[in-house]
């Protein structure tokens, strides 16, 4: 490809994931979507469990959520708070080192999660009901093929 071929291409890789990021944090799709949820949480809040599945089996405390959702530790500290306040999370001590308290995810939280993944999945399957399953297997594996590539810049940053 020439040099202002793939400029474009780039270009136009860039505006899509903008729109994509911009559809995500549209109030009315926020709204719907926790609306449709029917458990008192807001997205930030399903991150916040989202995080804490994540780290499941390894007895997740304040400062593993805060590196999963790269926020600092206050911050992961307060968001943890609103979720065992909304009762999707539960604190308790470690099993192994009783001074250290350890989250998991309530009942509540568990049942959010299902419900946000059956939500999840029914939207795109939605936005993708013309699509043939060669086309989905195509944007699913060049995603992961450009999440890979950025993945290198995590921690140094572009060099551009």
């Amino acid at each position: 490809m020439e040099l202002s071929r793939a400029s474009e291409a780039l270009t136009s890789l860039q505006e899509v994931m903008a729109d994509l990021r911009a559809f995500w944090l549209r109030p009315t799709v926020r709204r719907g979507f926790v609306d449709a949820l029917g458990v008192p949480l807001d997205l930030t809040t399903l991150r916040v469990i989202r995080a804490i599945e994540s780290l499941e089996g390894s007895q997740p405390g304040v400062a593993e959520v805060a590196t999963t959702l790269s926020v600092d530790r206050s911050t992961a500290s307060r968001l943890i708070s609103r979720a065992v306040d909304a009762g999707l999370v539960e604190r308790s001590s470690s099993s192994f080192d009783r001074r250290r308290v350890v989250v998991s995810l309530a009942p509540l939280g568990v049942a959010a999660t299902v419900e946000a993944d059956r939500l999840r999945d029914e939207l795109l399957r939605e936005a993708t009901s013309e699509w043939s399953e060669r086309e989905l297997a195509s944007l699913t594996t060049l995603l992961a093929k450009l999440k890979k590539g950025l993945e290198k810049f995590d921690s140094a940053g572009p060099s551009v």
